[in-house]
């Protein structure tokens, strides 16, 4: 019986994701490509919470660190995007010292997500053992990958 239902949850959530792909992918007059929707967000919450086995307790204090991190990154990812879309935008209309600067704020966003990582890393093994934080790493690329994978079946199915 157990088997059977971790099946139907793994093929839930696998149909889930596949549902939910389209609204990852980047629409003209859409959102940036980092942004995630409620929809996915959700699923990033099921999908870590069944292969990190959390407890009701370690979840409880898990999770509010965790979303705060995801808000961090994103907040530096939209700085990481506006800059590089202003040099792709208006190219030919800037001087170099300006693009140069646009750069340079990406770089920064780049290095102020490395020390969120950091910051963060240490601030997950106050509530989660060092094995778990580590399968969370791992887990969280399991779920780009898949989402990923999802996006690119759909781009390849044919539209009507």
């Amino acid at each position: 019986m157990k088997s059977e239902e971790l099946k139907l949850k793994n093929g839930l959530l696998l149909l889930a994701l596949w549902l939910s792909s389209n609204l990852i992918q980047a629409q003209p007059g859409g959102p940036p490509p980092f942004e995630e929707s409620e929809k996915v967000r959700s699923l990033r919450v099921a999908f870590i919470t069944q292969k990190l086995s959390l407890s009701s307790t370690e979840a409880e204090k898990f999770w509010p660190v965790y979303n705060e991190f995801q808000d961090a990154v994103a907040a530096q990812h939209r700085k990481r995007f506006e800059a590089m879309r202003k040099v792709k935008d208006e190219l030919d209309k800037l001087t170099d010292a300006q693009i140069e600067e646009q750069v340079r704020l990406n770089f920064e966003a780049e290095s102020k997500i490395v020390e969120l990582r950091k910051t963060y890393h240490e601030r997950f093994l106050k509530v989660l053992s060092s094995k778990k934080v580590a399968l969370l790493y791992a887990t969280e690329i399991e779920f780009q990958r898949k989402v990923i994978q999802q996006i690119h079946k759909r781009a390849e199915r044919p539209r009507p």
